[in-house]
C-alpha cells in the first residue's frame, strides 16, 4: 500500500523549501536585472528630453526675433523690443544647477535701439527683462562645461577653444559661467557674449559650446556628452558627441 506520509513522498502538488527557494532567487535576479535596464532606458530618455528642449528654446528665441508678435510690457504696453530677444545658459553659484532663459531684450527702453557692444543689451537682467521661458536641467544631467571662443582666438592655427573660458563651475578653476545669445528683429541678426564668475564685463564671442553629461549613462562610452556649440554667424545649434574626457 502507498504511504502517503512516507519521508520519502510528498504530495505531488506542493514545492519543498529549497525549490521554493530557488525561484525566489531567480526571480530576484530577473528582477534586478530588468531594473537596471529601465534606470538606463530612462536616464537616456530623460538627457535626450532636456537636448530636446534646449534645442526648441534655441529655435524659440530665433523665432521670435523675425516674428512681429509683441511682448508685453509692465507700464509700457505691447512692443517689440528693438534689442531684439536672448537666451541666457547660466551655471548657479553651487556649480551643480545649469538654467536657460528665453527673454526680451528690453534693455532700459525697448523702443530705443543700442549698438551692440553698450552693455546695458549685453546681460540678462532678470528684473527689467521679460522671461519668455525659463528652464533648469533636470538633477541626472550635470551641466560639464562651458567654452568660450574669442574672435582673437580664430586667429590662432588651428583655432581653439583657450583654457582659461573652460569652466566646470569649480571655485578654483576657471571662471567662466555664463554665456547668451541675442538675437534682433526683423532678420535675428546675432551676437554673442560669455561672462566670467563676479564680473559684468561681456566678452564679445566668436563661437560657445555648452558640454552637456549624463552620468548614469557610462555604458555609452564616446556618446556620453554632448555639445551643442554656437556660432555668432551662423547662430544655428551645431550637436557633437564626446566621451567627456
Amino acid at each position: 500500500m502507498f504511504n502517503h506520509n512516507h519521508p520519502h513522498h510528498r504530495n505531488r502538488f506542493g514545492f519543498t523549501l529549497a525549490e521554493m527557494t530557488i525561484v525566489i532567487m531567480i526571480m530576484g535576479i530577473l528582477f534586478g536585472i530588468s531594473s537596471t535596464i529601465y534606470s538606463g532606458q530612462r536616464n537616456v530618455f530623460v538627457f535626450n528630453s532636456a537636448l530636446t528642449r534646449t534645442l526648441q528654446m534655441i529655435r524659440t528665441v530665433r523665432t521670435y526675433a523675425t516674428s512681429t508678435t509683441p511682448v508685453a510690457v509692465p507700464e509700457i504696453g505691447n512692443v517689440i523690443p528693438v534689442d531684439g530677444y536672448g537666451i541666457d545658459f547660466k551655471l548657479d553659484a553651487t556649480g551643480k544647477n545649469f538654467t536657460i532663459t528665453v527673454f526680451a531684450n528690453l534693455a532700459e527702453n525697448p523702443k530705443e535701439p543700442h549698438v551692440a557692444d553698450d552693455p546695458k543689451i549685453n546681460q540678462f537682467n532678470e528684473g527689467q527683462d521679460v522671461v519668455i521661458e525659463s528652464y533648469t536641467l533636470p538633477s541626472q544631467i550635470k551641466f560639464n562645461k562651458f567654452y568660450f571662443q574669442t574672435p582673437d582666438d580664430l586667429k590662432a592655427t588651428p583655432p581653439a577653444f583657450p583654457a582659461k573660458y573652460i569652466s566646470s563651475g569649480d571655485e578654483k578653476g576657471p571662471t567662466a559661467y555664463e554665456a547668451i545669445a541675442f538675437f534682433r528683429p526683423p532678420m535675428a541678426d546675432s551676437w554673442l557674449v560669455g561672462f566670467e564668475k563676479n564680473s559684468e564685463v561681456a566678452i564679445p564671442l566668436a563661437n560657445m559650446r555648452i558640454e552637456l553629461q549624463n552620468p548614469e549613462t557610462a555604458a555609452l562610452g564616446s556618446k556620453r556628452c554632448q555639445w551643442i556649440t554656437l556660432n555668432s554667424v551662423k547662430t544655428f545649434p551645431e550637436l557633437s558627441y564626446n566621451s567627456c574626457q
